[in-house]
């Protein structure tokens, strides 16, 4: 085992040496360290179980809460309160979010505009798309004019 010396000398011309010996250090795990500094009382280790339950139940309820709110228009046969319940629950996001950071919802609501604006360009494409193959079938040409009668 290693010892540390050490000399103090004091302005009138006094020494004072103390030695102590030195204890090696061992690495330990990030395990074993908090292991060692976390309390082992009973009370402590109550305090883990309850986060642990808390944490547990948390999730579960998010989870239950999320199956909820996306299946409201399937059990109600109407897809009108599933949008609303989209929305009310996509208002409460970006307002919860603008609480934290103001600018992060800025930038989310800016998104889901682009977002919604190019999926509503996209559809309506196609709706487009098939309207006219429909007018095709039932005998219209492009300007929308009746091309062959049926007698």
């Amino acid at each position: 085992m290693a010892e540390l010396k050490v000399t103090i000398t004091d302005d009138r011309g006094g020494t004072t040496s103390v030695s102590t010996p030195t204890k090696q250090s061992t690495s330990k795990t990030p395990t074993q360290a908090s292991k060692e500094a976390s309390p082992q009382t009973p009370e402590a280790k109550e305090s883990q179980v309850a986060q642990k339950s808390l944490a547990i139940a948390s999730m579960v309820g998010s989870r239950a809460f999320n199956y909820t709110t996306s299946n409201i228009g399937k059990w109600s046969g109407n897809s009108r309160n599933q949008n609303t319940v989209n929305n009310v629950m996509s208002v409460v996001s970006i307002g919860a979010m603008a609480y934290v950071n103001v600018f992060l919802a800025a930038a989310t609501v800016g998104v889901n505009i682009g977002t919604t604006a190019l999926n509503n360009a996209f559809e309506q494409k196609w709706d487009r798309i098939k309207s006219n193959r429909r007018l095709e079938k039932a005998g219209y040409n492009d300007s929308k004019e009746l091309v062959g009668r049926r007698h």
